[in-house]
């Protein structure tokens, strides 16, 4: 979402509204729903301090997939590019270009991730005491 948000230019309502529906289910409404979920019904104090960098294994093997279906897959139907993303463009910011975007994506992945770990530890696990009560006999 925020990748979306403040690199590729956010929602906006000219065009086509179903492809406008779809980018904001897909961008807005299910990482929302995901934080939620997250929230409300996942176990809490789960996470280990290794996991946020477990996590960044999705976004690393999915710039993997995306740049070996550049290569191999030619242009992407409806646009004037074979990559998905601007900063992933290797014919147009090169390989050092790519690789800084990527790398910086995985720092600021990182923290956050170590956000949500910190959440999950020390504010979301903490128990609750109930106020003691005084039994009536």
């Amino acid at each position: 979402m925020l990748v979306y948000h403040f690199m590729l230019g956010g929602l906006s309502i000219e065009g086509n509204f179903l492809y406008y529906l779809q980018i904001l289910i897909l961008h807005y409404i299910v990482p929302i729903m995901v934080i939620f979920d997250w929230i409300l019904f996942d176990p809490k104090r789960a996470f280990c301090s290794l996991d946020p960098i477990y996590w960044l294994s999705i976004p690393i093997l999915y710039a993997a997939f995306s740049l070996i279906r550049a290569k191999i897959g030619g242009m992407l139907p409806g646009r004037s590019s074979r990559y998905p993303y601007f900063f992933m463009d290797t014919d147009a910011i090169g390989w050092g270009g790519m690789l800084a975007y990527v790398a910086s994506f995985a720092l600021i992945f990182a923290m956050l991730g170590y956000v949500i770990w910190a959440l999950d530890k020390y504010v979301f696990g903490m128990k609750i005491k109930a106020p003691h009560k005084k039994r009536i006999e």
